[in-house]
């Protein structure tokens, strides 16, 4: 990721710094940058007939440098999606991280980040409320955060070979996005077109630029945090890490969901310390992983199982009940379909065509 700009290019950036971004340029067409980002993507790799490809042996040669983290042990390098439902500090958080990577300062107090310039595309807020918090937030005027409000940025080839350009010229290696559902045409719920929405997305990652977009929860709430997530299932598979936002009162948890390359830190617990001209974020501390209903539910279902030969969903269900393990059909159901996929349990049809599971001994 690349550091922090020269002194004399450390400035907040005026609205016009990126008036022409999406102007006309000679310099590069999106399918030669795609190309450019193919070869970052797998370097010294040989090319043949256009397809660059790896043999087993020259994937074990490569020298790749170690993972990093755009915040140590919070949010990795890659694509990031932050969700939560209205009204729970996410523009705050994201406002947050963007000066902790900016200036090079501990998040909350905390977390170290891997400090590089900022672009922040924002197409839910306006300039007058984003100038209101950064001031609260206390970011410097000379932080190397550019900010581009309101433009229709759309993630598509043109748009995001413009920004990555820009980002390359300017030594940005965060980009931010406040909102996903603003900045594409596809319909969210349609695993295919968002599909493709994130690999355009993951263009910015090949090119060594990382991305944290915030992102709305649906309405309600399930028993798994990743299924809170507006939209397909595909947004929460095609990220590297999501971090699930919720609000009591004026206490947050920041949860990360889903960490593709490491093992999970817990929930993150702040509190928000506002008046009338500042606010702050006051780290809690880190309470461990709680378990899902789910696992808890598979180590409940081995032991009813270890105990009788087989058993349908419904004295399952019961089962669970009578040691005050409440969940629904829908969590019961993902728990059997899972274990059944790891052959912990075996599925066979019983009378009426009725599912039935046993213990898999093997």
């Amino acid at each position: 990721m690349p550091t922090m700009m020269p002194n004399s290019q450390k400035k907040l950036a005026d609205m016009d710094t990126l008036a022409n971004i999406f102007g006309e340029s000679d310099k590069l067409t999106p399918a030669t940058q795609i190309i450019e980002e193919h070869a970052q993507a797998m370097p010294n790799a040989s090319v043949i007939n256009g397809l660059r490809l790896y043999t087993v042996a020259k994937l074990m040669e490569q020298n790749f440098p170690e993972e990093q983290w755009v915040i140590d042990d919070l949010i990795p390098e890659g694509v990031t999606v932050m969700s939560a439902a209205p009204a729970s500090f996410k523009t705050w958080l994201l406002l947050s991280i963007a000066a902790s990577v900016a200036c090079g300062t501990d998040l909350f107090g905390h977390f170290k980040p891997r400090q590089a310039g900022v672009l922040m595309i924002d197409e839910e807020d306006n300039p007058r409320l984003l100038q209101k918090r950064l001031r609260m937030l206390g970011v410097p005027t000379d932080a190397p955060i550019h900010l581009m409000i309101g433009q229709g940025f759309k993630i598509n080839a043109t748009q995001v070979t413009k920004v990555i350009e820009f980002c390359e010229n300017n030594d940005v290696g965060l980009v931010t996005i406040d909102s996903l559902v603003r900045v594409h045409n596809a319909k969210e719920n349609d695993a295919v077109e968002m599909s493709e929405v994130f690999a355009t997305l993951r263009r910015f990652h090949k090119a060594g630029i990382n991305v944290l977009l915030t992102h709305h929860n649906r309405k309600g709430k399930s028993e798994n945090a990743g299924e809170d997530m507006r939209g397909s299932s595909d947004i929460f598979a095609a990220v590297d890490c999501n971090l699930a936002i919720s609000r009591s009162g004026d206490d947050l948890v920041m949860k990360q969901v889903k960490l593709r390359t490491a093992q999970e830190i817990g929930d993150v617990g702040l509190e928000v310390e506002a008046n009338e001209d500042s606010l702050v974020l006051k780290f809690l501390g880190i309470t461990g992983p709680s378990r899902s209903k789910q696992a808890e539910a598979i180590d409940q279902i081995q032991h009813i199982l270890s105990t009788v030969n087989e058993a349908n969903q419904m004295s399952l269900h019961k089962s669970l009940e009578d040691v005050d393990l409440k969940i629904s059909i829908k969590t019961l159901r993902a728990a059997l379909k899972k274990m059944a996929t790891h052959k912990i349990i075996i599925e066979e049809r019983g009378k009426g065509n009725e599912l039935l599971y046993r213990l898999n001994n093997q």
